[in-house]
Formats: C-alpha cells, sequence, structure tokens
C-alpha cells in the first residue's frame, strides 16, 4: 500500500505565483492530497483556487494566523487522519513531477530523519537559492556545496543540517507525533528554527536530499523587509528556547523582558505558565503539542 501524503500550502495575498505552484502538485507523478489554508488573503488567491483547482480542500480563515499556526491546522489533521507525511510548501514555491516520489522514497530509506529539504533553486530554477545555499555552507565546506551544484554525484542521497527552513519540508509522521505543532510563540519567522531544534532534542535528524529540487520564487518587497525585521527581533526568543544547546532549565523570571516581543507576535503573555526545559508551556490541555 502507497504511503499517503499531504501537502500543506499556507496562503496569504500570493495570486502572483498560486496558480502556478498548484499546477505543478497536479502534474506530481506521486498521488498526494493537498490542503490549503488561506490567512485571510484580500487579493485573488481564494478565487484563482476556487475557480481552477476545486479537487484542492481549501480553509479560509477569518485572520492572519501566521505561518506557523496555519500550518498547524493541517499537520494535525494529517495525524488526526493517517497520513504518513506531511510535505509543507510555501505558496511560492514550484515542485517537479519527481519531487513528492523522491522525498517520499528517501524518507522510507532514512526513517532517523523527521525533516528532508529538496534543493531550494532560485525562481528560475538556474542555481541555489541564496539563502538556502548557506544552510549548507554553515554545515560543510564549500567544495562539499560545490559538488552538488556541480551534480557530481559524489553526494550522499540526504545529509543533517543543524537547519533548513521550511519552504519545502517532508516530515515524517514519526516526527509529527513526538514533536508535535510549530509553537504559536513564532508569528512568522523563527518556527521552523524552533522546530529543528526540538526534533533534533527529540532524536530525528533535519536533512537536505540533492536528489529532488523546487524552484523558490521569491520576490524582495517592502511588506517582505518589515517580516526580515520581525525576524531579528525574534532571534533572542529561539535561541531561549533553542533545546539544542541542552539546558536544564530556563530562567522564569526573563520572561517579562520579551512582553514587546510577544506583542509583536499578537500573542498574549496570559496564555503562558511557565518556561521549562521544553520551552514556553501552554495550558495543560494543549501543552504536548508544543514540546
Amino acid at each position: 500500500m502507497m504511503l499517503q501524503v499531504l501537502v500543506i500550502i499556507v496562503t496569504y495575498n500570493g495570486e502572483k505565483w498560486i496558480e502556478a505552484c498548484l499546477n505543478c502538485l497536479s502534474k506530481s507523478a506521486r498521488e498526494a492530497s493537498v490542503m490549503i489554508i488561506d490567512n485571510a488573503s484580500t487579493d485573488n488567491t481564494k478565487k484563482i483556487i476556487k475557480d481552477k483547482f476545486p479537487s484542492f480542500q481549501l480553509i479560509e480563515e477569518e485572520d492572519n494566523l501566521g505561518f506557523g499556526q496555519a500550518n498547524n491546522i493541517g499537520m494535525k489533521y494529517a495525524v488526526q487522519n493517517g497520513f504518513d507525511y506531511v510535505f509543507l510548501l510555501n505558496q511560492d514555491a514550484y515542485v517537479s513531477p519527481d519531487t513528492i516520489s523522491v522525498l517520499a522514497s528517501i524518507h522510507e530509506k532514512h526513517p532517523e530523519f523527521g525533516i528532508i529539504s529538496p534543493l531550494q533553486l532560485d525562481g528560475k530554477g538556474k542555481a541555489l537559492d541564496e539563502l538556502f545555499r548557506r544552510f549548507i555552507v554553515n554545515n560543510y565546506p564549500e567544495d562539499f556545496v560545490q559538488k552538488i551544484e556541480s551534480h557530481s554525484g559524489d553526494v550522499p542521497e540526504v545529509f543533517p543540517v543543524r537547519f533548513v527552513n521550511a519552504a519545502a519540508w517532508f516530515i515524517s509522521k514519526e516526527c509529527l507525533q513526538k514533536v508535535g505543532l510549530f509553537h504559536p510563540l513564532f508569528y512568522h519567522y523563527g518556527e521552523d528554527n524552533n522546530y529543528c531544534s526540538r526534533s533534533q532534542y527529540h532524536g530525528f535528524k533535519a536533512g537536505i536530499t540533492p536528489l529532488a529540487a523546487v524552484c523558490h520564487d521569491k520576490i524582495y518587497d517592502h511588506d517582505r523587509h518589515k517580516l526580515l525585521l520581525r525576524q531579528i527581533h525574534l532571534v533572542p526568543l529561539y535561541i531561549l528556547l533553542d533545546l539544542r544547546k541542552k539546558r536544564t532549565h530556563a530562567i522564569v523570571g526573563h520572561l517579562e523582558d520579551y512582553r514587546l516581543l510577544l506583542e509583536r507576535n499578537k500573542i498574549s503573555l496570559l496564555r503562558y505558565k511557565t518556561i521549562g526545559f521544553f520551552g514556553v508551556q501552554m495550558d495543560t490541555s494543549k501543552q504536548e503539542d508544543y514540546i
């Protein structure tokens, strides 16, 4: 029996990319279910999805939940409905026909990896995305990256990294069940770094396979600039919650120092109780989702 894959795409004013993104998915060689969570888009994103891709499941949110919490809707659905893998895909990323089948095959052979990303190319598909390239360079010598770029073949089919961004994450059911969902402290940016640290704490590796690729057609604009500034503000928070540092505890009193930081991310401090070994804990009914 073929293992089941749920593709999860979070959209927000993505009319520039969403038709191309979903067209590519519809040509996938491996069948997969597709769930789109729209974060209250005000452009034609939802109309494009409804008119041109009626077979894909669309969930329309009334508010912008942010990247992590919107993905959590799909991730929780996948676990509750017996999917073996989820594939988190950005609205501005385009797969090849064999991307999903290759990722599933690699995952089946290497279950020690909870998260596997394909190579992320630029929008034209001609070179590694500049930021993505840095994630590899941060872990390996320059000549290793050059081997990937030259297709020399002298590269493992999947190799571990400390972090890779969540533009195209293929996550196993076992990882989801043990690690949980994205932490709601992170509205946009930082949630993937936190998730990598938690998955590695629980014994899963994050990795990249050079055998599959997506094109990441990013466009720099004023809104993206504001989000990058927000990411800078979040650096202290995801360092504090980085379980890879093997802290035995964190100091509860320092939480107050992050009041403005949390307010920027539209999170109420009243919902949080302590900072412990597993990071900021939610109320007991939901705590297990974020450990």
